[in-house]
């Protein structure tokens, strides 16, 4: 299990670095740990998943859910514009159990229509 060990000296060295550089402790956070402060619905949790991970990192460092009513629908209205703004275009993501066509809101052509 060398990967695991190597992951591990891996995240040790780069918070040592990072408390060295800046002078103040480094503090993680998975995607698993950001989706269950924020209560992220399914639907969240895949657009989360899909962010590409420069967008990824600004979005986990800057959103705010608390007192929101629905927390799921402003993290997916909040992921997508900060990707629109920061790409210049828009999040190609799908729901769960979605495919890309669903997603686009186009089928492919059939002779069978």
């Amino acid at each position: 299990d060398g990967a695991a060990n190597v992951s591990a000296l891996m995240i040790k060295f780069a918070t040592q670095k990072h408390f060295h550089k800046c002078g103040r402790k480094l503090n993680w956070m998975t995607t698993d740990s950001f989706a269950a402060q924020h209560q992220l619905n399914a639907d969240a949790w895949s657009c989360l998943q899909q962010l590409p991970a420069g967008i990824l990192v600004a979005v986990m460092a800057k959103f705010q859910s608390s007192n929101a009513q629905d927390p799921s629908g402003l993290f997916i209205k909040y992921a997508t514009q900060k990707h629109s703004w920061l790409r210049g275009a828009e999040l190609q993501w799908q729901r769960p159990g979605q495919d890309a066509f669903e997603s686009s809101g186009k089928r492919p052509f059939s002779i069978f229509q």
